[in-house]
């Protein structure tokens, strides 16, 4: 079954009164003005930052938007990682609706995907015009030091630099991206112009293409 056809299955499963909601046509239709970046990256790699730093140059340029947290999406405790990451799907595919009928959108959305089920949960439940995944990357010491620095205590700081190197040792099959920016030794706002500009998402500035490191 495609993307856009279990999408719709989930929709009519929903008992919504709403006819836009039922209306799988509407539907194709209103998915095709709609344009995903995922932020992807280690903890520490600065996707939520760097989601809001691309957020607000869209803002400044009056360029239609929406961001995304997933991470917000599964907040609970206590929990297990697999029944969050299932609830953090779950709840993604019940909102997108919402998103959709908005119209032109550009939709950022910051979370790590780092295997081919969440990657294909992430279409199954955001399906678009198109998906990109910008990968975000620092050196291994610099996104320690950064959780280090970012969390409350030592029980977070433990438990995040324990998932910083477990992302450090993913394999090959493990690792997505369409193109790659480095957040190390530069400026928020740089790493943001430079995100925009692979996307195309600002027509003043110059698109470029491949990998940036």
């Amino acid at each position: 079954m495609g993307e856009r056809q279990s999408f719709y299955v989930h929709l009519f499963s929903l008992g919504s009164s709403n006819p836009v909601r039922l209306c799988a046509v509407c539907y194709t239709s209103l998915m095709d003005s709609v344009e995903v970046v995922v932020l992807n990256g280690s903890p520490g790699s600065g996707k939520s930052t760097l989601a809001d730093a691309v957020a607000e140059q869209l803002r400044a340029t009056g360029v239609r938007h929406a961001v995304i947290d997933l991470d917000e999406f599964a907040r609970v405790y206590p929990s297990d990682v697999e029944a969050l990451n299932s609830l953090k799907w779950q709840n993604l595919s019940a909102t997108w609706p919402n998103y959709t009928t908005i119209g032109e959108l550009k939709v950022i959305i910051p979370v790590l995907i780092d295997t081919t089920a969440d990657l294909e949960s992430l279409k199954q439940s955001a399906p678009s015009k198109s998906l990109t995944i910008c990968t975000l990357t620092a050196p291994i010491d610099v996104l320690k030091s950064r959780v280090t620095t970012r969390e409350p205590n030592e029980y977070w700081q433990e438990r995040l630099r324990g998932l910083v190197e477990r992302y450090a040792k993913r394999s090959d099959s493990e690792k997505f991206a369409d193109f790659e920016v480095s957040t190390h030794n530069k400026q928020i706002g740089e790493a943001a112009t430079e995100i925009i500009s692979h996307l195309g998402w600002i027509p003043t500035l110059p698109k470029v293409s491949g990998t940036t490191k």
